[in-house]
Order: C-alpha cells, then sequence, then structure tokens
C-alpha cells in the first residue's frame, strides 16, 4: 500500500470512530469529527513498532479488535444517550439485550430490524476491514514509529490539558478509552456493592400499624411524564393551562392537590427501573442491579408489603403485560392482586404500544378491582403504570362518556371520521349533553393542541406525545370524580423523562399529590410541594422516586396519629 493511501486510511478510521461520539456525546461541534483520536494514533504508533519488530499480523489483529472495540463502545453510548439520555452501563447490556428484542418485537417494523442488524454488523465489517488495511499499511508506517510515537504523545498532554480547560468539550482532540475504563471500573463497583445490598433489607424497621381511618391510596404513573413537558417552548403554557382547568374541576369534586417534582433514577426509558425504585425505595439507576436486587422484591419490606401488612388490599395494574416469547407474567413486589392485558378481556382494536386505552382500563378497575374492595370494607393501595403516552407517539384514543363502548371505537386513523358520523346521526337529551360537555369538553379542546414549531417530524412528534399526555391527564380526573366516598390519597407522577425529544439528560419528573382530606397532604406541604396542579420551579419542592416510599408511609403515619418512621430523603443507594 502506498504511503499516500496509508495516511487516507488512517484519517478515514480516525473520522469513523470519532464520528458516533460527535453525533450526541461529548462534542456539541459536528466538525470536531474532524479532529483527532488520541485512541487511533497512540494505537497507530504501536502498530508501527510491532511492524517494525516483524509483528505485522499481530499489530494487524490488534488493530481490528482495538478498533473493534472503540466503535462498538461509542454506538453503544449514543444510542443509550439518544434513547435514554444516559450512558449505559457495559455491564448492563447481556441484561439489557432481551428488553430490546422484546421491544423491536412489539413495535419494529422490517426497516427497524434491518436497521438493528446494520448497526451490529458495520462495526464488524469496518473493524475488519481496518485489520486487513492496517496489515498492508504496516510497513508503511515502520518507517515513521518514532514520529508517530512523539505526536502521539504531544497529542495527548494536549489533550490532558485541554480536558481541563473550561472548553474542553471543544477540543479538537478526544479521548475514548479513558470513558472505556470509567465504565468498567463502575460495572465492577455496581456489581461489588448489589452482591453487599441482595443480603441486607434497608426497610426491616419500616412499619404501619393498622390505620383506625384508613384512606384509599392511589398510585397513577403516566409513562414518559417529564419535565421536558414543561419546558420546551410552545407545549408548558397549553398543559398548565389544562392542568389550571382539572384543578378548579376536582376542586368543585372536594379535592385538595399539591404538587412537586421527583428526580427518577433514569431518563428516557426502562419503567420498569423506575416502579422498582418507587415500590423499593432503594436507588435501581441500571438494569444489573435490578437484575441483582429482583429476588429480593418479594420478601423485603417494601413500600405494598408495609401496606399489605397494615390492612390494606394491594393491587398492581400492568395492562400491557402479556406472557409471549422473552416475557414472563412476574409479580416481583407480591402485590394482593395483579391486573394484566388477558385480566382487561378487551376486545376492541389496538391502540399504540399499549394496546388498551387507559380509559377502559380506569373503569374496568372501577367497577372489578375497587368495587369489591368497598364491599368488604377493606382499604385498597392501587398503582396503576399507565401505557397511553409510551413511544411511538400517534393519536390518542378517544375519551366518550361510557368507558364500556370503548372496544367499539375505531382504530385512530378512522376515528375523526367516525365521530362526526356519530354527532351527526346521535341526539341526546339535555342532561346527557351536560354531563358530555362537563367530563369532555376540557380534554376536546386540549386534544387539538398542536406543538407550535415549524412542521417538522420532531414537532408532529412532540405534538403527539403532548396530546397523549393530556390525555392520561384527563381520563385521571374523569376517574377520581368516582373517589369521593371515603377518604383517598392520590399521586399522579412520572416515571422518567420521554425518550429521543431531547438530547438534554433530565431526570426530573412532575408529582401531583391529591385528597379528600387535607390532612393527607401535610407531609407533602413540609417537603415543600405547592398548592395546585402545576409544579413550581426547581427548588424545595423536590424528592426522590426512592423517597416516594417512606414519604407516603409518613403521610398515612400522620394522618392517623402514629409516629412517623424516619424520611429517607434519597432513600438507599446500593
Amino acid at each position: 500500500m502506498s504511503p499516500r493511501r496509508a495516511w487516507i486510511l488512517l484519517a478515514v478510521l480516525n473520522v469513523v470512530v470519532l464520528l458516533p461520539g460527535t453525533l450526541g456525546l461529548d462534542t456539541p461541534a459536528p466538525w470536531l469529527a474532524l479532529g483527532l483520536s488520541v485512541d487511533l494514533l497512540s494505537l497507530a504508533a504501536l502498530v508501527a513498532w510491532m511492524a517494525r519488530l516483524g509483528l505485522r499480523k499481530a499489530g494487524a489483529a490488534l488493530g481490528g479488535l482495538v478498533v473493534l472495540a472503540l466503535l462498538v463502545f461509542e454506538i453503544m453510548r449514543l444510542v443509550g444517550v439518544f434513547a435514554m439520555g444516559q450512558d449505559p452501563l457495559l455491564y448492563d447490556l447481556a441484561f439489557l439485550l432481551r428488553h430490546a428484542v422484546v421491544l423491536l418485537m412489539d413495535i419494529g417494523t422490517l426497516w427497524d430490524w434491518l436497521g438493528v442488524v446494520g448497526v451490529c454488523l458495520l462495526p464488524v465489517l469496518l473493524a475488519t476491514g481496518a485489520a486487513w488495511a492496517i496489515h498492508r499499511a504496516s510497513p508503511t508506517w515502520g518507517d515513521k514509529a518514532p514520529w508517530l510515537s512523539g505526536l502521539a504523545v504531544l497529542v495527548f498532554a494536549l489533550s490532558f490539558l485541554g480536558r481541563i480547560h473550561p472548553g474542553a468539550t471543544r477540543w479538537p482532540a478526544r479521548f475514548i478509552l479513558p470513558h472505556m475504563v470509567e465504565n468498567l471500573s463502575e460495572s465492577v463497583r455496581v456489581y461489588r456493592s448489589v452482591t453487599r445490598t441482595q443480603t441486607q433489607d434497608p426497610y426491616a424497621q419500616m412499619r404501619l400499624q393498622p390505620l383506625s381511618q384508613a384512606p384509599e391510596v392511589r398510585i397513577f404513573i403516566v409513562e414518559s411524564y417529564g419535565e421536558l413537558a414543561f419546558t420546551e417552548k410552545g407545549s408548558a403554557e397549553p398543559l398548565r393551562a389544562h392542568l389550571r382547568e382539572l384543578e378548579a374541576a376536582l376542586g368543585e369534586q372536594g379535592w385538595y392537590s399539591l404538587s412537586g417534582r421527583s428526580v427518577a433514577p433514569v431518563s428516557g426509558g426502562r419503567s420498569w427501573i423506575a416502579d422498582a425504585t418507587l415500590y423499593s425505595g432503594v436507588e435501581v439507576s441500571y438494569e444489573s442491579v435490578f437484575q441483582h436486587l429482583k429476588p429480593g422484591f418479594g420478601t423485603n419490606r417494601t413500600l405494598p408489603a408495609v401496606l399489605h401488612d397494615a390492612g390494606y388490599h394491594t393491587v398492581v395494574v400492568e395492562p400491557k403485560d402479556r406472557a409471549r416469547p422473552g416475557v414472563e407474567l412476574e409479580n416481583e413486589f407480591n402485590f394482593d392482586q395483579t391486573v394484566f392485558y388477558a385480566d382487561l378481556d378487551w376486545q376492541g382494536p389496538e391502540w399504540g404500544w399499549g394496546l388498551i386505552p387507559d380509559q377502559y382500563t380506569l373503569g374496568w378497575l372501577r367497577e372489578n378491582a375497587l368495587a369489591p374492595a368497598a364491599d368488604r370494607s377493606q382499604p385498597v393501595f392501587l398503582s396503576f403504570h399507565m401505557v397511553a403516552s409510551h413511544v411511538p407517539w400517534r393519536s390518542p384514543p378517544p375519551l366518550v362518556a361510557d368507558w364500556r363502548t370503548l372496544d367499539q371505537e375505531p382504530l385512530a386513523e378512522d376515528h375523526d371520521k367516525a365521530a362526526k358520523r356519530k354527532a351527526a346521526t346521535t341526539k341526546r337529551t339535555p342532561d346527557e349533553r351536560t354531563e358530555a360537555t362537563r367530563r369532555l369538553g376540557r380534554y376536546k379542546r386540549e386534544a387539538g393542541m398542536q406543538h407550535g414549531g415549524q412542521g417538522s417530524v420532531r414537532d408532529e412528534t412532540l405534538g403527539a406525545y403532548l396530546q397523549l399526555l393530556h390525555y392520561d391527564l384527563e381520563a385521571i380526573a374523569q376517574h377520581l370524580d368516582h373517589e369521593t366516598e371515603r377518604p383517598t390519597l392520590v399521586i399522579i407522577m412520572g416515571d422518567h423523562q420521554p425518550p429521543f425529544l431531547s438530547k438534554r439528560m433530565s431526570f426530573s419528573v412532575p408529582v401531583h399529590v391529591l385528597a379528600t382530606d387535607p390532612a393527607l397532604l401535610r407531609e407533602f406541604e413540609s417537603r415543600g410541594f405547592q398548592p395546585g396542579l402545576v409544579p413550581p420551579d426547581r427548588g424545595p419542592a423536590e424528592l426522590s422516586h426512592q423517597a416516594m416510599f417512606s414519604a407516603l408511609i409518613r403521610s398515612l403515619a400522620r394522618y392517623d396519629g402514629q409516629p412517623a418512621p424516619q424520611l429517607h430523603t434519597q432513600g438507599v443507594k446500593p
């Protein structure tokens, strides 16, 4: 290989390795893909010395393996940050692979599968080509081994100085290997810490005596309801306006409300990890931590366990969950009752990723889970992870006056036409029209809300996401119209930031706490939560997901006059 081609090869490898990081990680300026990779420059010097020592084949093999490792690591980081707003842990890859396959089976198209196969094959092909080319080019590099070594040392020194400079992220020479070492070190730390925590029950002393006046407890987790909804230009004010209308309507029904924020352990995905953190009070930030701690969830003092021992009938609702290849139905936290897809007996069309409209699930719960518990005078703790606002975001299901009719509704793309035909042929009495207007008027105004952008794909996606948030919030408000017979405490919160819509890593999600008796809100009020359904700006009104466990138990204990257990402000870190 000619000297010119050898140097062209090095330049091409340099750009290929730096490109993933330039697209979304350390470097905000696209031109930095034309910078220098300290790792590759050091590799070229090492391969050159190996060629001078007669180790061309070994040098080529080493070069191919290093290029493969750098590419895989950078692509993995790019996908993790782009989809979940977080650097993935190398230790997590084996655990997350199954979830990725299941997600593709749920929502993936042929093009998605081809794209994944392409992303997997590309580093292998590039590394193989690099090994072959390095083998051909290394004699040429061998003559330049001292010069390459000196340049590598100089660039390394300048890059180190650049890393401590305020403009470090714009320095045109970048490291990748230190990030790999840091990731591996964190993987080892996580493994050691979770194996220690696995044998402990951090909330062994958490107790709540049976309450003399046991309120109903509801947690509604709105999928992907993150801080972005209140910070994105064009979406914040319509959402705040909708929340104010819901606040006024619920206030007329006897509800008091506070709002604040929670810091989730994950961003942009992995809802089951956010739920596990909420129920266990342990900060679960990685899939590997979740898998190590999962055997203890059913035996430790978790939120469902504490409430069960206090006399509650505990119900978890996961309407998407159904047994299929790669997925088993599990009750990790030993809820007394589970509500999965098959239990809901949904006969209608499939709506989005969640398949079943959340309004239908709420209506079914009211008649089939909550009413029987009320008949036996047993308080109910219900946790419902809602599914409508899960990616991919499409048109929301309709909100109807009678949830039982939802399985007769057409698919989303045909709904607008069907609604117009139905409106033209259906006559309602004045009372029915008043009831429909009262319940559905707010949602119909907000459902037409579009994000104020320039019509780009992202604007359309963001608009669909926001419509689904409005849908779920309105469906919950309608459901709460029926929850006024006995004291009730309700928590409405997000699980994590929505994926794909923002490159800015954020872990803050809104939390709304409602109660029919203001005494139930005192604990959250003491934590800085502000009146109303509009969350305040960042400040003292913020807890962590893992702290919600002890905050909720303290709220119930204070309401009943029992000694309040310790508030674990940051929960327990494994």
